[in-house]
């Protein structure tokens, strides 16, 4: 397939082209929100300026490719390779780019607010002066990322997060720690939805009136948390120690507490239960 096919059947309201073979195509300017181009082959493929709002791209082999300027707000980039791809300038405001791989990508100046980049490979990345407001940062590596200029605030870190050594306490002053003893109680405002904080210690951690739902905790210390009016909607708690944790109006429908450790937990009703003590 080429990029003229690729179009005319977009035009026609097609819309999944998953593991298609476009390497190298020239999709420059294209209008192709909402495509599935899933596990597609786009290396050194031209979708500069191109709208790709929305679109499904996981998987997908974006290596060397050239995203200058382009459109992926809303995307689907988990598990995508993009090392050494052209990301400057582009719009990533609430992309997925969780496990993606952008090693020695040029990030200069994109827009990554509220992207989720956990796992994200970011090692020799260029990020000067590109803006990651509120993106999650929860165990990606930044190894000998450029970082200069690069906004951090209100990011989402934790101990496994690796950041290049130019990256200090001041950079995180107004970044969220998510571990151990944090006060998260004012990330109420924030998609935490669907976030995957497996095996994580959040002991004593204020995580009151979260929306956490779908969230993965299973296996998490929770021992001592407060989880007071907190979502945890068909969250996994599966294996997480509850023991002397506030669930007082907590929301657990559909939450999968198998294994969960009760030991002197407050319930949404007020009472206390003790199991798997």
């Amino acid at each position: 397939m080429d990029a003229d096919e690729l179009f005319r059947r977009y035009e026609a309201g097609e819309r999944d082209f998953s593991g298609v073979n476009l390497s190298g195509a020239k999709l420059s300017g294209f209008n192709l929100s909402g495509v599935d181009l899933s596990g597609a082959d786009l290396s050194d493929g031209d979708l500069c300026q191109a709208d790709l709002q929305g679109a499904n791209l996981s998987q997908a082999d974006l290596n060397y490719a050239d995203l200058t300027e382009t459109e992926l707000s809303d995307a689907n980039l988990s598990g995508a390779d993009l090392s050494h791809a052209d990301l400057s300038n582009a719009d990533l405001e609430y992309t997925n780019l969780s496990d993606a791989n952008l090693s020695g990508a040029n990030l200069s100046c994109a827009t990554l607010c509220y992207a989720n980049l956990i796992r994200a490979n970011l090692s020799s990345a260029d990020l000067s002066n590109a803006n990651l407001y509120a993106a999650n940062l929860i165990r990606a590596n930044l190894s000998g990322a450029k970082v200069s200029g690069a906004g951090f605030s209100n990011t989402l870190y934790s101990s496994e997060t690796i950041f290049p050594p130019e990256i200090d306490l001041i950079d995180l002053t107004y970044a969220w720690y998510i571990g151990s003893g944090a006060d998260l109680s004012q990330l109420y405002k924030y998609r935490l939805a669907g976030l995957d904080l497996h095996d994580f210690d959040l002991s004593n951690a204020n995580l009151s009136r979260l929306h956490l739902n779908g969230v993965n905790l299973s296996g998490a210390n929770l021992s001592g948390a407060n989880l007071k009016g907190t979502c945890l909607k068909n969250a996994d708690l599966e294996r997480t120690n509850l023991s002397n944790a506030n669930l007082e109006e907590a929301d657990l429908k559909d939450a999968n507490l198998k294994g969960a450790i009760f030991s002197n937990t407050i319930m949404p009703d007020g009472s206390i239960k003790n199991d798997n003590c």
